[in-house]
């Protein structure tokens, strides 16, 4: 399928071009309070060694898959205006940042010599990504680069720390947040620069032990942060906590029982919900799709799959301006 879809066409137009995945879904239907028309949420799924990136109808819950590749399809972000899709592929051999069309058509690279992690500025008009920059024994360094959506005028953004990753900008466009690691150590911390690099401050020292994984809400006054709650500070159980940016104050939001795990929290738009993955044995079941609402404290599950793991989700709004992402950092392929 060629170009873009329109707006008023909308989510059923893609559910009727592209016809429905074969992929099983708790149909449990939501209210209208629990889902604005035209909200998607669009995420990668892991199964047999691989990952695509598909896109869910959160209302309906019909669910699309865009990329079909035996390579992996990684860290999708959807643009502010809701046409565009900014992900990572390996197909090359290595992780380059890509940009296709909220179909999945029109792909086209980005980056060059490694890319990982994009995510919009409000604008629409510049993409920031994670690029390794220098090699040292068993790890990357990596820097904050930021691109337009064309592939033209690339720029260096961080100078600051080592391993630069999974970066975000805030909704008024005036910051830049990042995780950064100095050591390759297990756990990350939260760094802030003005949007063009500069003026680095630490929000969340390496106590956080985020890796990398926080969103940031549409008011700009808190992050959802993964965090491990093992000792090793690092692999499963993990669980989602509040961070307000102004106090440092953080708050453990789910209360975690056994092998239960959460991650990969996601604000909605409004701020009123955040999507996020949940699995009730972390090493045994794969991780599903819910949605928790902040109002009733109730969460709604969205996807069934027990043999596919569902995560990095990036949450938009169909010809809106509106649009909070995230994504999960694990380096390694496997259960992601």
């Amino acid at each position: 399928m060629k170009g873009n879809i329109s707006v008023a066409v909308g989510i059923f137009a893609l559910v009727f071009i592209f016809g429905i995945v074969c992929f099983p879904t708790e149909k449990t239907k939501c209210s209208s309070s629990d889902a604005t028309s035209g909200d998607i949420l669009v995420f990668s799924a892991e199964k047999d060694g691989d990952s695509d990136i598909y896109l869910m109808d959160i209302e309906g819950f019909e669910t699309i898959q865009l990329t079909y590749s035996p390579s992996y399809q990684e860290n999708p972000a959807v643009s502010p205006d809701g046409k565009y899709i900014a992900y990572c592929s390996t197909e090359s051999g290595t992780g380059e940042v890509y940009i296709m069309n909220i179909d999945g058509s029109g792909k086209k690279r980005l980056s060059i010599g490694g890319g990982q992690h994009p995510t919009w500025h409000p604008s629409g008009e510049w993409i920031y990504y994670a690029k390794p920059i220098g090699l040292r024994p068993f790890s990357y360094k990596y820097a904050i680069c930021k691109v337009r959506k064309d592939g033209t005028g690339l720029q260096r953004i961080t100078y600051f720390g080592y391993r630069n990753i999974c970066p975000k900008i805030s909704h008024d466009g005036m910051y830049l947040y990042f995780a950064d690691d100095p050591n390759w150590t297990p756990d990350d911390r939260i760094v802030r620069t003005n949007a063009d690099g500069s003026n680095p401050e630490i929000i969340l020292d390496r106590n956080g032990v985020t890796e990398g994984k926080f969103s940031i809400s549409p008011d700009d006054s808190t992050l959802l942060l993964t965090v491990s709650e093992n000792p090793d500070g690092y692999t499963e159980p993990k669980n989602l906590y509040f961070l307000d940016i102004e106090t440092g104050i953080k708050t453990r939001i789910f209360n975690r029982t056994g092998r239960e795990s959460y991650r990969n929290g996601c604000w909605s738009p409004d701020g009123n919900k955040f999507a996020y993955s949940y699995s009730s044995d972390y090493l045994y079941e794969k991780y599903d799709l819910y949605i928790y609402d902040m109002k009733s404290k109730k969460s709604i599950r969205l996807t069934n799959t027990p043999n596919i793991n569902e995560n990095e989700i990036s949450w938009g709004h169909l010809g809106s301006s509106s649009l909070v992402a995230c994504w999960n950092f694990d380096e390694g392929k496997g259960n992601v």
